[in-house]
């Protein structure tokens, strides 16, 4: 069992590790979100990534943004690999809501519906900004991130873990392996939204290990 200022620190870092990949798979990044890569603020995620095992994964995402950034028009080539990976028709992008993966092809399906009713349950709403439905990826994770700094006032480590890998084992782990496979196919300018893909899931999966040990 560790000490509370452990569980404290590594519960902290968790939540932004998943915050941050629930930001680039939220919405088109700006300019000066990109510029937190071109500043090398990032070098310190990166080190987490490889200090866990995961330097194949994150040495491509680092490749790929640092390819992109090369590009004087970066933003708007990222927004466009953005709206061909993820807001396009099932047949061209890499739809990312739960609920086309879990019912057939299916779009504001019963999943959906249960994440709404559990946003609203907690109290818990979707910015005015996220015009996407309630099962978007982004929101799993951004709830996991929000789940994970709540947990912090909870003393029962071993519950709040057995918990979280529930959510991770039923509310993730059981489409996002179809997503990213779907998504390494796709054919964009730059590789930033595969390679993204497959670094959660990656990490997704050593999280549960942890979260179990």
């Amino acid at each position: 069992m560790m000490t509370q200022a452990e569980w404290l620190a590594i519960n902290e870092q968790r939540a932004s590790i998943y915050q941050w990949f629930g930001s680039l798979f939220a919405l088109e990044q700006t300019k000066e979100q990109l510029e937190c890569y071109q500043n090398h603020q990032l070098d310190n995620l990166y080190a987490v990534f490889t200090e866990l095992g995961l330097s194949t994964e994150v040495n491509r995402f680092q490749k790929a943004m640092n390819n992109a950034l090369q590009d004087d028009s970066v933003v708007l080539e990222l927004a466009a690999d953005f709206a061909q990976h993820f807001l396009l028709d099932d047949k061209v992008s890499t739809l990312p809501y739960a609920s086309f993966y879990l019912e057939d092809g299916k779009l504001y399906g019963d999943v959906e519906t249960k994440m709404k009713e559990f946003l609203e349950s907690n109290q818990l709403t979707i910015s005015e900004n996220f015009k996407e439905p309630a099962d978007h990826l982004a929101i799993y994770l951004y709830l996991f991130a929000y789940w994970i700094r709540r947990s912090n006032y909870v003393n029962d480590q071993v519950t709040v873990s057995k918990e979280q890998s529930i959510f991770l084992e039923n509310g993730l782990l059981n489409w996002l392996p179809e997503f990213v496979e779907k998504s390494q196919k796709q054919k964009l300018k730059y590789d930033v939204y595969p390679s993204l893909s497959a670094l959660l899931l990656a990490f997704i999966k050593i999280d549960l290990l942890l979260l179990k040990e």
